[in-house]
């Protein structure tokens, strides 16, 4: 026998997560601490997509605005630098995006910049949107600068969250999110709650 050490991560599903993505920003729901944290990200971002302003870093602003013919999203610096903005733009809109069920035609209004410099946050788009499984898709830049995007349609995301019925179905899903090891979940809910999903 050695008299070395040994060390073992428990080789859960965060750490290979951690071993998988090492600047992902992952949060355990094993413990109370985490399950708290979890829910309050939960409601935030319930929260977001029903805001109509995005606070980004580095102190600009986005406004998503649905129409009936296309989803508006506009950028501005704001309080920030325009280096800034098209550094959290992307990922910004990406989130949007995927948050809010966004499809059909979205037109994207970004401040005019060099083309060397609209061409990078074309790239950064391009690979924050890759994520999404609707399979987004940049048609072209129009000749006043708006960028534009088609994405396919899927199930739009509930114009309502108030009342019982919503908090019950949130609570589910919030119980499915918890438990990641769950493969392929199963959930048995009321005609009425499925009526609210659907």
């Amino acid at each position: 026998g050695s008299d070395e050490g040994m060390l073992y991560d428990g080789g859960g599903i965060a750490v290979q997560a951690r071993c998988l993505a090492p600047l992902a920003d992952i949060t355990e729901t094993d413990n109370a601490t985490s399950a708290t944290e979890f829910d309050s990200r939960f409601d935030q971002a319930i929260d977001e997509a029903f805001q109509s302003a995005v606070q980004l870093d580095g102190g600009g602003v986005m406004w998503v605005e649905p129409t009936k013919a296309l989803t508006a999203i506009d950028l501005d610096s704001g309080s920030g630098t325009q280096d800034a903005l098209y550094a959290a733009a992307p990922a910004a809109i990406a989130r949007a995006l995927r948050l809010r069920q966004i499809a059909g035609l979205v037109a994207i209004d970004l401040p005019r910049a060099k083309p060397p410099v609209m061409q990078r946050v074309r790239d950064d788009l391009e690979a924050a949107m890759a994520v999404i499984p609707r399979s987004p898709e940049i048609l072209g830049q129009t000749r006043g600068g708006v960028l534009e995007c088609r994405l396919a349609y899927g199930h739009p995301f509930p114009t309502d969250l108030s009342g019982r019925m919503a908090s019950e179905v949130l609570g589910v899903l919030r119980q499915i999110a918890l438990r990641p090891t769950l493969a392929a979940p199963v959930i048995e809910i009321s005609p009425a709650m499925a009526d609210w999903l659907d």
